[in-house]
């Protein structure tokens, strides 16, 4: 269980280790989501949209009755569509001065009740505020004008029949009483014709209410509550939510690049990714600044740390021995980092002897000037020089052409010469191709990697530990260099050196 637990927490770390390190991804990603969201805005046509609130007047008559609310006495979904119909959009359009066409007002409009009330929302949708708003309105008094009419309408309607019935009324009214003036009192008769007008008398008197009644309901169909000509307006798709959105995604989609990129071409960047492809561990880090071959200093500092973590291992326990230096990179970033390496091992008290290897002589000079080196041997293979300031500091310079392996003949005989009795260190970039750092990998007691920190991938860190491991020789850490160090001109590890070499001599 509690190895679970750890294998999760690593994993957590993993996770956050390759987000943190691929950050330029996630900000790119959400870039360009940004971007292509400002571009849709420039492409999509955006709408206006503006919204009128009217409330509906209820038209009955005994507008005073509260036994019920006015919601529930007036049908939401009914007075939607007639606010929505034909009829009340072409109103609005003569009320807009025939700018639209009814059938654009029907489409443009979207009527919705508000629940548990009597007050409808008109929304106008337009190409333009001014438009939309316009539409708005225009339905909003359409509506309320075609609703009071429609209203007006029926309760003449009604008029007109009870005022037809009650002329008929009177009329057999006024037969009845001439019928009761013809007849004799307290006839069958009589009693006949009194029931009669008693009967009209009581109809004439109910049209009559009916009528005052209906006289004075209240035709109006409601009010405008708020105009969409004062009220905001709202734009679709909304700048915001489109920005947000594609910020959103491109922050998704960086996510996912993130893991991608590190997946296909994952880069040595932290401790984890040194132990876990070979690297054993990190010796120490130089940083940008840091290109002397004779460093000072904090710089200087570095090197001395680096120095004592390779003795601490115990390859050199009696002072002597090959160590081969592997730039897990291209050229450039580490160049002069061997040398200096050798030198500082020199200062420990050990006797040490770096092989230059394919270097001109210009940057063989640079660095005897540089470290305070003298001549003091040279034959026909080479060139050895000895420091002045360090006691049993040595660089050895084999004479090579262009065409030459880097690790020659004369430079094996050399190793084979000097690490009895003091420490060899030589370096083998990439350039030189495998061959020669297999060759340098077999030659030496112990290997060191140099590797240019997120520049480097773990793909060329796991085959570098491979064949070093294969060629019988042990890894004993890996110097993380910064991947833009851009050194001085120095002694040169890289196999660009050889082509300028080569030149000078002809």
């Amino acid at each position: 269980m509690e190895q679970r637990n750890d294998d999760a927490g690593v994993d957590l770390w993993h996770y956050a280790e390759v987000l943190w390190r691929k950050w330029w991804v996630i900000v790119l990603a959400t870039l360009l989501g940004l971007g292509a969201a400002a571009a849709s805005l420039l492409v999509l046509p955006v709408k206006a949209s503006a919204t009128a609130t009217v409330s509906l007047n209820l038209i009955t008559s005994d507008p005073f009755d509260v036994t019920r609310p006015v919601s529930e006495l007036i049908d939401a979904a009914g007075e939607a569509q007639v606010a929505s119909s034909f009829a009340v959009a072409d109103r609005a359009a003569q009320g807009l001065g025939g700018d639209y066409e009814p059938t654009d007002i029907r489409q443009a409009i979207e009527v919705a009740g508000v629940a548990d009330t009597a007050v409808l929302r008109i929304t106008a949708t337009a190409d333009s505020a001014e438009a939309a708003r316009d539409i708005a309105d225009a339905s909003a008094t359409a509506y309320l004008d075609y609703r009071a009419e429609q209203a007006q309408s029926r309760i003449e309607r009604r008029l007109e029949q009870s005022a037809a019935r009650l002329a008929e009324l009177r009329d057999d009214l006024r037969e009845v009483n001439e019928r009761l003036a013809q007849v004799e009192g307290g006839s069958e008769a009589a009693i006949q014709a009194e029931s009669d007008r008693s009967l009209i008398n009581l109809e004439i008197d109910a049209l009559a209410s009916q009528l005052a009644t209906a006289r004075g309901i209240d035709t109006n169909g409601g009010t405008v509550l708020n105009p969409a000509a004062n009220g905001g307006v709202e734009y679709s798709p909304s700048r915001l939510l489109v920005l947000v959105t594609g910020a959103v995604a491109g922050f998704g989609l960086g996510l996912l690049l993130a893991f991608l990129v590190q997946a296909i071409w994952p880069r040595v960047v932290s401790r984890s990714d040194v132990a876990s492809h070979g690297g054993v561990e990190i010796l120490g880090s130089i940083d940008r600044g840091n290109v002397e071959v004779a460093p000072r200093g904090d710089d200087l500092a570095v090197y001395r740390e680096i120095r004592e973590r390779l003795l601490a291992r115990g390859f050199l326990s009696d002072g002597r021995g090959v160590l081969a230096v592997l730039p897990v990179h291209g050229p450039g970033v580490s160049t002069g980092v061997a040398v200096t390496l050798a030198h500082v091992l020199a200062q420990s008290g050990l006797q040490v002897t770096f092989i230059a290897l394919r270097t001109s002589e210009a940057q063989a000079d640079r660095v005897r000037r540089s470290l305070g080196l003298s001549e003091v041997a040279a034959t026909g293979v080479g060139t050895r020089y000895a420091s002045q300031e360090v006691p049993g500091f040595t660089v050895y310079v084999p004479t090579q052409d262009s065409d030459d392996e880097p690790i020659s003949a004369a430079v094996r005989q050399e190793i084979a010469a000097r690490q009895g009795d003091s420490v060899v260190v030589l370096a083998a970039p990439q350039e030189y191709g495998r061959a020669s750092r297999l060759a340098a990998s077999r030659l030496a007691d112990a290997t060191v990697f140099l590797a240019a920190r997120g520049a480097s991938t773990v793909t060329e860190l796991r085959q570098a530990a491979r064949d070093t491991v294969s060629q019988g020789s042990r890894v004993v850490g890996t110097v993380m260099v910064h991947r833009r160090r851009r050194p001085e001109i120095g002694m040169h590890d890289a196999a660009s050196v050889s082509d300028e070499g080569a030149r000078a001599r002809r």
